[in-house]
């Protein structure tokens, strides 16, 4: 940030770093598109901030009616500059200052509660099994995986994407590692057998760039490994205010595509609980809806914990097992519960032509369009139609 006068004077690292604060976090007022001839009369350097191009979040170059994120941030330092010319001092966060409106971006959804609560049926939350126990990454939502280093993050992870791809999810993983830590990874440890899991080796790119990636592929979650590692954080992460601005954009673009996002952190050295286990600023646990935290459990077993907007799951004991990562024992109880909870679309099914077409078993068991194609596959199930429009394919079951 460069140095800022007034009458006459230069101010100290210490008061910039203050007045960068108060862009970032304070009620500062923004300067429109009207005030930038009076700007550029007054202050040349600050009025060459808003035309200048920026280094936007994404591919897309936002323009003066629709300002991304980091140009919003440009008016609100051009709006300070001109109060510390006018008053030779920063914004007190008691004064009275008006935030002028700047132009929308269309992305503003609002609706009335009653209108929400009384609207379409709501649907159950899913969730992507993890070692094959539901309710931990819950789908459509921002999750975040934190762990001591070298504790397993990723294995668990990746032991865990079989099950994801056979539900009908691709996958988006961005991860710090080198091709060939993944190529051994994946033939030591066979568990892939379909297309579906997309890495990217993104260690060095830019943030803009992998974020421009989720915006324009198809893929229904993104993984983030490790969101230190990929510069998705600010390189100050006590930073509360810069944790929010540079995490919002990810959750942001995956929500609006309605993708499933799981960034991969690590613990602080002294630990913690409900949240405060996870290394950086606390903005970090405000802004994500479920925080995953593993732990070291006795005989080098290793505890999954949740803390969640939505729901909270039981902890999970899970172990290494002949190279593989299974539930310990003692979860008997939570994997029965689990069994019991789990909606059993073939429970449904008729039992009689015509039977129901696809839409109808994901409509009425309540599950993801991959968990019915997956259940329909018993030996069990008839089918009928030719499977094209007008056609559709339909299932009942033999009992």
């Amino acid at each position: 940030m460069p140095n800022l006068t007034a009458n006459g004077k230069q101010h100290s690292p210490e008061r910039l770093r203050e007045m960068e604060r108060r862009i970032l976090d304070g009620p500062v007022p923004l300067v429109t598109n009207a005030d930038e001839a009076a700007v550029a009369e007054a202050d040349p350097d600050a009025a060459a901030l808003i035309g200048k191009e920026c280094r936007c979040f994404g591919r897309d170059q936002c323009t003066p009616e629709s300002p991304c994120s980091n140009c919003r941030y440009r008016r609100r330092y051009v709006a300070l500059r001109l109060h510390w010319r006018r008053h030779g001092k920063a914004p007190h966060p008691g004064d009275a200052l008006v935030i002028v409106p700047f132009p929308g971006t269309g992305l503003l959804e609002e609706v009335d509660s009653m209108d929400l609560k009384l609207g379409e049926e709501i649907q159950p939350l899913e969730s992507l099994p993890v070692l094959g126990v539901e309710g931990y990454v819950i789908k459509g939502l921002s999750n975040v995986l934190s762990a001591p280093p070298k504790a397993g993050k990723t294995s668990l992870v990746y032991q865990s994407v079989p099950a994801w791809l056979q539900a009908g999810e691709r996958i988006l993983c961005f991860t710090e590692e080198p091709k060939v830590v993944w190529q051994q990874r994946l033939k030591q440890l066979d568990l892939i057998d379909q297309r579906g899991l997309v890495l990217v080796f993104a260690l060095g790119v830019e943030p803009g760039e992998l974020l421009g990636r989720v915006k324009e592929g198809s893929e229904s979650v993104v993984v983030l490994d490790t969101l230190r590692g990929l510069k998705v954080l600010p390189e100050e992460e006590q930073d509360n205010g810069s944790m929010s601005r540079l995490l919002e954009p990810w959750i942001v673009s995956c929500r609006q595509g309605g993708k499933t996002l799981l960034g991969i952190h690590h613990d602080r050295k002294a630990g913690g609980s409900h949240g405060r286990n996870l290394s950086g600023a606390h903005a970090l646990v405000g802004v994500f809806d479920v925080i995953l935290s593993v732990r070291h459990g006795q005989d080098d077993r290793r505890i999954l914990s949740a803390l969640s907007r939505v729901c909270q799951p039981p902890e999970l004991t899970y172990e290494l097992v002949e190279g593989d990562l299974v539930p310990a024992p003692g979860n008997e109880a939570l994997l029965k519960d689990i069994a019991r909870k789990k909606p059993d679309p073939l429970a449904l099914l008729p039992t009689a032509p015509p039977g129901w077409t696809l839409d109808d078993v994901v409509r009425e068991a309540h599950v993801a369009t991959g968990t019915a194609l997956a259940a329909l596959k018993d030996g069990r199930v008839r089918t009928s139609g030719g499977g094209k429009k007008g056609d559709p394919k339909r299932y009942w079951i033999i009992r």
